[in-house]
């Protein structure tokens, strides 16, 4: 019997979604993405391995799912947009490209390793509020300034 999520899946600019959830990039090679309008979270690993230099954030994106962006390589500076509440295990590991990240006040929680354990990450900076600090640990070379 096939689960009645698996028959509400589309597919939408290179992305197969369940509703307002991207499950997964499709197209491995494409540069750019522009997400669903009503996107409201980007699923566990939907990022993997792709190509993606940029992401045009959807407004209502609340959750990053765990390793959402591992090995993307062409990533090298992210802005999670304001209204994002939770970001997942290690969203970006092993994107060996990645140099900056900013993470919004809109965020209120984060998993342990959310940057991974930073040992083989080449992260610079990372920008987290205030009410984050103690709450993830990192063991990387970055800078991590709050505010």
């Amino acid at each position: 019997m096939i689960p009645p999520w698996y028959s509400s899946q589309e597919e939408v600019g290179g992305c197969k979604y369940i509703g307002n959830v991207l499950i997964e990039c499709l197209d491995k090679k494409k540069t750019d993405i522009q997400l669903k309008e009503g996107t409201t979270m980007i699923g566990d690993l939907a990022f993997g391995g792709t190509k993606i230099y940029s992401l045009d954030f959807a407004k209502r994106i609340k959750i990053i799912g765990d390793r959402a962006f591992e090995n993307c390589s062409n990533l090298s500076f992210v802005i999670i947009p304001d209204g994002v509440q939770y970001l997942g295990y290690d969203v970006f590991s092993s994107c060996k490209n990645l140099r900056e990240i900013y993470v919004p006040e809109s965020v209120e929680r984060v998993q342990v390793e959310v940057f991974g354990d930073g040992i083989f990450d080449n992260y610079k900076n990372i920008a987290v509020p205030n009410h984050l600090s103690g709450m993830f640990i990192y063991n990387g070379k970055a800078r991590i300034k709050y505010y």
